[in-house]
Order: C-alpha cells, then structure tokens, then sequence
C-alpha cells in the first residue's frame, strides 16, 4: 500500500519534474508561442507542487495556511495557460495568436481576481470558513470548510479547462490523419489532470491529500516526450499545414478508390468550393472535369481549366506513384503548378522572336516557318500559291539625304500598307534590309499580279511624312508562283521572285514583274 510519506516525496519530485520542463522549453531556441504557454504552465504547475509538498512539512496551522496561498499562484493560472495552449496549437498560429491578443488581458484578469479571494479571505471567508489540521497522520494536511464562493470559483477554473480539453479533443478530430498522434498526446495529457482536478473536487483522495501536481506533471511528461521524441512544438499541424499552404504548387493525393486523401490550399481554392469539404470523398463525384485531366495523365502533363472565378489557367500537371514495401500501390500523388504567367511569357517571347521590331510585321525566320506549311498544304490540295519580294526603290537615297529615321519611317509605312492591304490568309515579313516577302495561298500568278498592282500604286500614292518633308517612295516587285507536283522547293520560288523583281528595277523600277 502506498503510503503518505511516499506521497509527499511523490508530489515533490514531480514539482521538481515540472520546474525542469519549464526550464527546458525556454532554454529552446526559436519558439513558438505556444512554447511560451506551455512553459507558463509547467512553471506554474512546478510552483503548485513545491508550495504543496513544503504546506504538508509544515508543522503549525499557521504556515500551513501561509502556504496555501503560495499554491494559488500556481494553480490559478493553470487553467488558462492549458487554454491558451489548446487555443493556439491548431489552426493558423499567427492569425490565432492576434485574436487570442484581443482576450488575453481579459482571460487572464481571472486568476489575479481569484488570488485576490484567496489573500483576503481571512476577511471575508468567501473561499474558506475555517481551517484545522487532519489529526493521526504525520504530515501537516489541512481540512478545510468550503466558503460561498469556492466551489463557483473552482468549477469556473474546471470549465475553463474543460473547454481547452474539448478544443484539443476536437483538435484531434478534424486534424488530418498524419497529424493526430499529436493531437491524442496532447488530449491524454490534457485528461490526466482534469481527472485528478475534479475526483478532488467532488470526492477527494484518501486522508484529504491533493494530488493534482502529480497529475499535472504526468500531463508535463507526456508533453515533454512530445518535444523531445516528436517535435511536438517544433513542426505543429498549424507549421505543417501552412508549409503545404505556402507553396505555390497545389499538392493533390488520391488513394488506389480515387478517394481525396491531402490537398493543400491551392488545390482547395482553385478546384474544390471553399466551404466544402472533400476530404475522404471521392474526387469523380466532387470536381469530375478535374477528375477527367487527371486520370488522362500518365508522368506530366499540361492541363487548361477554368478556375472557380471564371478565368481560365494553364497547370502542369506531375503525377507519382506512392506506394508500400508490403502492400504495393497506395495511390498517387499530383502537384500542380499554375504556369499561365509563365506561358503567358513564353507566348510573348516566341511572339517577339517572330515579328520584326522596327516594323511589326513577322521577320524571316516567322516566314519560313509558314512558307514551310503552305508547302505542304499546297502538296495535299493540289493548288498553286504565289509568292512575291519587294524592294523599296532608291532607299539608300533616302537614308542618304534625310538620315536612318527617315528610311526608318518609309519602311514602317510600307509595312503599314501590306498589313492593311493584303487578303485574308496571306502573310507579309520582312525579308531583311529595305525587302520585304510576301505569300499569298491558293492564288494564281496572274491574281496575285493585280494585287500586287494595285499595292504598288499605294505605295506610290502614300508620300512618307518626315518632319517638314514629304518623301516620295515607290517599291519594284517580282513574283513567282509555286506549281504543286512539279518538284519545286521554296528556294526555288524565292529565287524565282528575286530574279524578276531585280528584272522589274532593270526596267525602271516602281513595278509588277513576273517570272517566266
């Protein structure tokens, strides 16, 4: 049988326990706050057991009752720093820790009130009516009549702690599985000395002892094996989940049944509604458009979607197998990455590796490209297409007597006149220099001589504006007409285009000439 004098070694040592933890967590570095409660709360259940442990070595009722007061400087704060470390280990720990600011002085006024009722009792007897020794046992235990005022004041600290337990327990039921090992450390801890607080307030242990510090520390202990052995503190569920949060990537896991299983913030607000929750529910009857791109992909992929908000993003999609060493295939893992600014930017940067800054219009490379499918084209529908160089006459005059900016103009409003003037379908580019290329689709070498007649005469009708000057530009062309099946290559037509422009400067320039 256990016996008192073991008891009260028992409740020193774990004072001593106490006061160690409390030691330990604040000599951490980098805390969180909670850590600062939980450090709060081992000080405090430490100062409970010490006070305890020296009341019961006292040898009068004087001290004794001296250090009874000591005790409630401990155990008055201990139901709310148990609270305020329930409150702000779930969840979003720096928005909870600025709305738990909002109470703090508030929460924590009732303690100071409570230790106010115990030093002033000996005037108003609210918490106690009396006080004597409980004979034939060696230890100095007090037995006390209960004023009006204590039980309120102590069911009070019971339900504030009581809700910190419910808080944590409901901690433990929402928290997602990788977390909850945690959250049950935390609630068995929690219960430990709950369990002891209200056996002593209802029916009390054996010859009167209190031994709540020996609950509270137990509680201390498991908590202490949290930090130690399971970085309890260091990576909270609220670190854990804000790191899945903070990345830019969505992160998506789907079991072998093709049930939800993880999905961080993303992933929620892009694909799912924010208000619902999806998790365990099977992702075919929560978002089947999403269902659909992602059993369509094997290793990656892109995927275009229209988010919740209407606007439309572009996702590359990865896709992993996860998987057991004994039980094979789990499920699979997706991370999703928003690469529409990226295509967006990739889009711009082949739109500028393809157009001719100084005019607009598409340069050399940008035309071969489509010379190349027309080629083609033109080989599966059996029709011919033309395809026409032009040279701006006399340019190195202009340069020569108004400067580059002048040559720059007429080369603008050339390319301006072959971009406004051209048929649907056709291409113009600037071929280098003061040259430009044309390609008009499905067009005979005859139609595309009366449009190119009829762009010449613009051309000469459309005096370049320079400052003060008014500069007269004509332009000489030469067109040649590719014939599918007859074994042409585009260099072949390009040169044929070249030889009868040059023929058409030969001629007096400012015109229409065609190869024969």
């Amino acid at each position: 049988m256990i016996t008192i004098p073991f008891l009260k070694i028992a409740i020193h040592i774990s004072a001593l326990i106490s006061l160690a933890l409390a030691i330990f967590v604040i000599a951490k570095k980098n805390k969180p706050p909670t850590l600062y409660y939980f450090a709060g709360l081992m000080f405090c259940i430490s100062l409970y057991g010490t006070s305890y442990f020296i009341e019961l070595s006292m040898a009068t009722l004087e001290m004794a009752r001296f250090w009874l007061n000591f005790e409630y400087i401990g155990l008055s704060f201990i139901p709310y720093l148990w609270f305020a470390v329930a409150w702000l280990y779930k969840g979003d720990e720096a928005e909870r820790m600025e709305t738990f600011k909002k109470y703090e002085k508030g929460l924590f006024l009732f303690p100071f009130l409570i230790l106010v009722l115990v030093l002033t009792n000996p005037f108003h007897h609210l918490m106690y009516r009396s006080f004597r020794l409980l004979p034939d046992v060696s230890l100095s235990i007090l037995v006390t009549e209960k004023g009006a005022l204590y039980y309120p004041v102590n069911i009070f600290q019971s339900l504030v702690a009581f809700v910190g337990t419910i808080k944590m327990l409901l901690n433990m039921c929402t928290m997602k599985d990788r977390f909850r090992g945690q959250c049950i450390l935390m609630a068995t801890a929690a219960l430990l000395p709950m369990a002891g607080y209200l056996i002593n307030l209802t029916m009390g242990f054996p010859y009167n002892l209190d031994l709540g510090p020996l609950f509270f520390s137990a509680a201390g202990l498991l908590f202490f094996w949290g930090i130690v052995r399971i970085q309890l503190f260091d990576l909270t569920p609220v670190e854990k989940d804000l790191m899945l949060d903070s990345l830019d990537e969505g992160v998506l896991v789907i079991d072998k049944e093709g049930r939800l299983i993880e999905y961080n913030k993303m992933v929620k607000n892009t694909f799912f509604r924010e208000d619902k929750f999806c998790l365990g529910k099977s992702i075919e009857a929560t978002n089947p458009k999403l269902y659909e791109f992602l059993s369509s992909i094997e290793k990656s992929s892109d995927i275009n979607y229209q988010r919740q908000n209407g606007t439309h993003a572009i996702f590359r999609v990865t896709r992993t197998d996860l998987t057991h060493k004994l039980y094979g295939k789990r499920g699979d893992l997706f991370v999703l990455r928003d690469i529409t600014e990226l295509q967006g930017y990739v889009n711009q940067l082949e739109h500028l590796a393809s157009i001719d800054t100084l005019t607009g219009l598409p340069n050399r490379r940008q035309f071969f490209r489509f010379a190349a499918d027309e080629i083609a084209q033109a080989e599966r529908d059996n029709s011919p297409f033309s395809l026409i160089i032009l040279d701006i006459d006399f340019f190195k005059r202009v340069n020569d007597t108004f400067g580059h900016n002048a040559g720059d103009e007429a080369l603008k409003t050339v390319s301006q006149i072959l971009g406004n003037n051209m048929r649907a379908g056709s291409l113009c580019a600037r071929y280098g220099g003061e040259e430009f290329v044309a390609l008009l689709p499905r067009t005979s070498s005859e139609e595309a001589s009366k449009v190119m007649e009829r762009l010449r005469a613009i051309i000469e009708n459309s005096p370049v504006e320079f400052g003060e000057h008014l500069i007269q530009i004509t332009a000489s062309f030469g067109i040649s007409t590719y014939l599918p099946q007859k074994g042409m290559t585009l260099d072949t037509c390009l040169d044929q285009a070249d030889q009868a422009m040059y023929r058409a400067k030969d001629e007096g320039r400012n015109r229409v000439c065609r190869w024969d």
